[in-house]
C-alpha cells in the first residue's frame, strides 16, 4: 500500500543554511512497532505549497509500507536531520494508509 496526497503547505520561508543553502525537507514514516522509519523521502530545496505520495519507492531495505502509523515532517536549514537549529520546522501526524494529510509548517513564533 501507499500513503497518498500528502501534502505540505507553508507561506513561511524555510530555514537556511550557514552557507546560504535551501532547506532540506526530510519526510519518514514509522509504523506502530518500534524501531527505524519504514519509509524516508528527502527533499532538497522544497517550495511549497508541496504535494508528494510516499509509496514502496520509498521503502527502508524494501519492506512494506504499514497501514498505519506517523508521519514525521522536518524542514531543516543545515541539511542534517539529526540536528536540530533554531528555525528548524517540525510536524508529525497520526498517517494511514491511501488517506491524504494536509501539513501545514508555521513557525511558532510569528
Amino acid at each position: 500500500p501507499s500513503l497518498e496526497g500528502v501534502r505540505s503547505a507553508s507561506a513561511t520561508v524555510g530555514p537556511r543554511g550557514i552557507d546560504g543553502s535551501g532547506a532540506t525537507l526530510f519526510v519518514a514514516l514509522r509504523g506502530e512497532a518500534p524501531g527505524p522509519p519504514a519509509a524516508v523521502k528527502r527533499i532538497s530545496n522544497p517550495s511549497f505549497p508541496l504535494e508528494l505520495t510516499l509509496s514502496a519507492d520509498d521503502s527502508m531495505m524494501g519492506q512494506p509500507l504499514p497501514e498505519k502509523g506517523s508521519l514525521s515532517i522536518h524542514l531543516d536549514g543545515d541539511g542534517n536531520a539529526s540536528t536540530k537549529e533554531a528555525g528548524d520546522l517540525t510536524a508529525a501526524v497520526q498517517a494511514f494508509s491511501g488517506t491524504p494529510i494536509t501539513v501545514i509548517l508555521e513557525n511558532a513564533a510569528q
